[in-house]
């Protein structure tokens, strides 16, 4: 069941998609950080 959901989901998600929601959570996780930074 679940594997055939994440299958579905590959077919409306390209890799490229995935690649840009990876770098988006790295960015916003690198915003974090130096919000923290600043705050210290």
């Amino acid at each position: 069941m679940v594997n055939t959901i994440l299958k579905e989901a590959d077919l409306f998600c390209p890799n490229s998609v995935r690649i840009n929601f990876t770098i988006y959570q790295l960015l916003r996780n690198f915003v974090q950080m130096v919000a923290l930074a600043v705050k210290l």
